[in-house]
């Protein structure tokens, strides 16, 4: 796990400014606090911070071939890289023990198809010198960043955004287009940021940037979509096939010189990897790390403990109290590069930064719930689509309008939150269901609350197919669904959008932020493939949701596990808006300031604001997004523009 930074110029020979490579390689200290390196010649420059994991002694980047005419920098891991070395590079003399000299001399033999070949999170910057081209590429979902700016002159990336505004190239403006999907999607989804100019590179694509030509072309080569096989083989045989697929996985991403831990939780996913790794490596080598909540409703710590008690690993817990979160928010915020304002995020870093002091690898169970089908929203999709196809308009607004004569609760999911957000889509079409019952806002509600000088493109119509412009992807990623079941449909906007967009995002900026490389078995290669190929029966089946991980934990596992329903790791904004965090959220939301900044209407934000704290409606979701763009604003983005 490291940052990676680097860039190239038009002029090839140009001189490389080493201050403001110094200034993009040490913006990424925390994500490699253990070694830092750079390469640069006239015309371009790669910087590297290492976290040390696999091959302690060598692996230093950015790494040289030993002729001199190739040199990488890349961030995270190659799970596969000793079965790539045995089948593909087994004539070749080794430096090292690591993934990184693995993919350089796969890069340098098998060029871009190299990159079907791998199995890890990554992302990554080949320079082929002797061809006068760069490939820059990023893992299938996303688990690591890329950020890049491309201009006339220059060509820049980076694993922080921070990282890249250190460069005078880039530049600075906010891009309304990107802030509209940022409040529906409460993150910068695909390849859009806040900066207008300044894009991710999407999950599962690279770059080609041919420095004699000055072209930059951008490829997908990965392809995995939902195609349930056609028959039935019942439960024994695709059983039996996951636990192979699942062990296999969980056994490739054990693999590091450093100590491994795995957070645990009261769900399904975490028992399921930490029985995985007890038959993998035994219980005695495996270490579990659980967050105790002081409340009962965001509390999973007892369900940890037996799970933990069962497999006989060695458990560590600690009890998070409010102050003890509380004390840390501002800090963690000025700290992100970008706005999250997925609530989990805070959850996360609390738990990485206590497992830290531990382990240095953790592994986590995300992609359980988006490839296996966890979510609440599975368990509405039956009255979704009996409630789409006969249930009149009239009747929705008069039940949504029911749901909100009592107090809003600000517990964790109450039954009234959602119900007003299974009405809030239940009339929609099937491509942007999920986001109407997960976003923080709709299209209308984006076009109320924003400022009313502000008109992004985004928010127009497209005539042709009579829906915003900013719900295309939602619709392109739909048609391009080979099975449009309910199961499938859902499926797959969490994997297009959720996973990579909000989860994979703050697992790594949190984990990041303690300096641990955070690693997800269930998002392995070869485990997502399988699981795209399921039934969707074997995903929610029986009206039971994850139901292929229930039989697995059935036998093998402490009683009830297999039977609990999903939980989240989150923390309790709701309330804490009302209360802990009324004062600091009610400057950041200063009408005057609003104003000021241009970017929100302040009647429609104080609205919401004094909606909440009243209790007539619970708009935490809302109220968060909006809060954690406006303290980015203030922090992070004006740090960047006064050269910082």
């Amino acid at each position: 796990m490291c940052g990676i930074c680097g860039f190239f110029y038009r002029e090839r020979m140009q001189p490389v400014p080493l201050d403001i490579l110094d200034r993009m390689i040490d913006k990424m200290a925390r994500r490699g606090p253990d070694d830092r390196g750079a390469f640069h010649v006239p015309g371009g420059a790669l910087g590297h911070r290492r976290l040390t994991i696999i091959d302690l002694v060598g692996g230093q980047q950015p790494m040289l071939s030993q002729d001199g005419k190739s040199v990488l920098v890349t961030n995270g891991e190659i799970y596969n890289y000793l079965e790539l070395k045995q089948d593909h590079l087994s004539g070749i003399p080794f430096q090292g023990s690591g993934d990184t000299e693995v993919l350089l001399h796969l890069l340098r033999t098998r060029d871009t198809e190299a990159l079907s070949l791998l199995n890890g999170m990554f992302a990554f910057a080949f320079w082929d010198k002797e061809r006068d081209r760069v490939i820059v590429a990023r893992d299938p979902v996303g688990q690591k960043p890329l950020f890049y700016y491309s201009g006339q002159g220059s060509f820049v990336f980076s694993s922080d955004l921070a990282s890249l505004a250190q460069h005078p190239d880039v530049p600075l403006d906010i891009d309304p287009d990107g802030l509209t999907s940022y409040l529906l999607h409460e993150s910068f989804p695909g390849s859009k940021t806040p900066l207008k100019g300044v894009s991710k590179l999407l999950p599962g694509h690279f770059l080609l940037l041919d420095l004699r030509t000055w072209t930059l072309n951008c490829k997908a080569y990965w392809q995995n979509p939902i195609s349930p096989e056609e028959v039935d083989r019942g439960d024994g045989f695709y059983l039996r096939n996951f636990e192979d697929h699942f062990e296999q996985a969980v056994d490739r991403h054990l693999r590091a010189d450093v100590d491994v831990g795995i957070f645990l939780s009261g769900g399904l996913d975490s028992p399921s990897l930490v029985k995985a790794a007890c038959g993998v490596r035994g219980a005695g080598e495996i270490r579990t790390f659980t967050i105790r909540h002081e409340l009962d409703s965001f509390n999973e710590a007892h369900h940890a403990q037996e799970v933990a008690r069962y497999y006989g690993t060695q458990h560590h817990e600690r009890t998070l109290t409010e102050g003890d979160l509380l004390s840390d928010v501002q800090e963690l915020l000025r700290e992100m590069d970008e706005p999250i304002a997925d609530p989990g995020f805070l959850a996360v870093y609390e738990v990485v930064k206590f497992s830290r002091e531990f382990v240095k690898v953790i592994l986590s169970g995300n992609g359980g719930d988006e490839f296996f089908a966890g979510y609440s929203p599975f368990r509405a999709l039956k009255w979704y689509g009996l409630g789409r196809r006969f249930l009149p308009g009239f009747l929705v607004s008069w039940l949504k309008r029911l749901s909100e004569l009592p107090l809003a609760s600000h517990d964790y999911m109450s039954a009234s939150f959602k119900m007003q957000r299974f009405l809030r889509g239940v009339k929609v079409h099937p491509a942007e269901v999920l986001m109407q019952w997960i976003g923080s806002f709709n299209h209308s509600e984006i076009r109320a609350v924003l400022h009313k000088d502000l008109n992004p493109i985004s928010l127009e119509m497209n005539a042709k197919f009579g829906i915003p412009q900013l719900y295309e992807d939602l619709y392109e990623k739909y048609s391009s669904l080979p099975t449009k079941d309910l199961v499938s449909t859902i499926l797959n906007s969490f994997q297009q959008f959720f996973l990579p967009n909000c989860i994979c995002n703050h697992a790594d900026k949190s984990s990041m932020m303690v300096s641990q490389e955070l690693r997800s078995p269930f998002l392995d290669s070869e485990l997502m493939r399988f699981a795209n190929t399921l039934p969707p029966q074997m995903k929610y089946g029986s009206g039971q949701t994850k139901y292929l991980l229930r039989q697995y934990l059935r036998d093998g596992g402490p009683d009830g596990v297999s039977r609990r329903p999903k939980q989240g790791f989150t923390v309790p904004i709701a309330s804490w808006l009302t209360c802990s965090l009324k004062n600091w959220a009610d400057t950041l939301l200063d009408p005057e300031q609003l104003a000021n900044d241009g970017f929100f209407d302040a009647v429609q934000v104080r609205k919401l604001w004094d909606d909440h704290q009243s209790r007539r409606f619970n708009h935490a979701k809302s109220l968060w997004t909006v809060l954690l763009f406006q303290f980015w604003l203030h922090s992070t983005h004006s740090n960047w523009k006064n050269g910082n």
